[in-house]
């Protein structure tokens, strides 16, 4: 029974932690937000206004 509780115990514990990054997800898509993938995002003008904020200068 222990091995039981404690199989269950991990799997709420997985489950709150993918609902939660599912939700955060979700949440930063209905804000317009960049889907992390700029080359297939269809929430906005273009691939510049998608990732303007999120991309990373180039080095030397």
């Amino acid at each position: 029974m222990p091995e039981l509780l404690g199989t269950l115990l991990i799997l709420a514990l997985v489950a709150v932690v993918v609902f939660f990054a599912v939700r955060s997800l979700w949440r930063q898509h209905k804000a317009g937000g960049c889907c992390g993938n700029c080359a297939q995002c269809g929430g906005c003008s273009g691939k510049s206004a998608c990732c303007e904020n999120t991309a990373k200068p180039a080095k030397p």
